[in-house]
């Protein structure tokens, strides 16, 4: 059994996946109390929480009109990332992730040259969004 550990995140990680400020993030958690994350872990003097990951992008996916708006894309890249940030360091991993992209427009590109495909299969190889193709990937791992 593959038990992967929690990611812990700062307040200011919560802001930039949020697509708020740090201050946006702290009014939350007062006003939010029941259901915004709890912090899993603090500094000596109880300040500088941080919060899992993954608890705190299913909050704001449950709140959506509370932060920015995270695209499809944007959410199954987070989740690409997760999977991999186990076996790489974080640098390698957004690597493997931009590699994937290239290697799946270039796919996306040798469909439409293809004569021998229908024109109803070309049309979906292309239009096959990005989100799509990192959820796939993620599942894999």
């Amino acid at each position: 059994m593959n038990i992967q550990p929690k990611t812990l995140i700062s307040t200011s990680e919560v802001a930039a996946l949020a697509d708020v400020d740090i201050s946006t993030v702290s009014n939350w958690r007062k006003r939010f109390v029941s259901d915004f994350p709890s912090a899993q872990l603090t500094d000596d003097h109880g300040k500088r929480p941080k919060f899992d990951r993954a608890e705190v992008l299913s909050w704001l996916d449950a709140n959506p009109r509370l932060g920015g708006q995270r695209s499809n894309s944007d959410r199954a890249g987070s989740e690409l990332l997760d999977a991999l940030r186990n076996y790489f360091p974080p640098f390698e991993a957004i690597d493997l992730i931009g590699r994937l992209l290239v290697v799946a427009e270039e796919g996306r590109r040798r469909y439409a040259l293809a004569g021998h495909l229908t024109s109803d299969q070309i049309r979906q190889a292309i239009s096959e969004p990005d989100d799509v193709i990192l959820r796939r990937s993620s599942q894999h791992i």
